[in-house]
């Protein structure tokens, strides 16, 4: 299993890179941008939904409709996405694209995260 680090100052999803290209291959005409740093796709596209294991027991659903970050030019034909690999680096970052999708409980306390599909 995988760990990660859920950082509310982040703003994409940051996944082991085998599951970035994994999911990016289901994505139409969607390719690894070396001069942008990441992968892009037609603003046009349809993306799928992503779903991600979040300890033992949760998958987190990500809707395709949420994992857009940005436009990647100035035309908006072109737009960056939301996941990206983290380059075999094995540091995994949940960021805004996971948790505009959930509803997210920080416990301090006992130093536990808890997550809850939104409707």
């Amino acid at each position: 299993m995988l760990t990660g680090t859920a950082d509310t100052g982040t703003s994409l999803l940051l996944v082991d890179q085998n599951l970035a290209e994994t999911y990016y291959s289901a994505v139409p005409n969607a390719r690894l941008d070396p001069t942008l740093g990441g992968f892009v796709y037609p603003c046009d596209t349809e993306v799928p939904d992503l779903t991600v294991a979040i300890g033992s027991d949760y998958m987190a659903k990500i809707p395709g409709s949420m994992i857009t970050f940005a436009p990647a030019d100035d035309t908006n034909e072109t737009c960056f996405g939301g996941v990206q690999g983290n380059g075999g680096s094995g540091l995994q970052i949940f960021g805004d694209v996971l948790f505009r999708s959930q509803f997210v409980v920080f416990n301090g306390g006992n130093n536990t995260l808890g997550m809850g599909e939104k409707p």
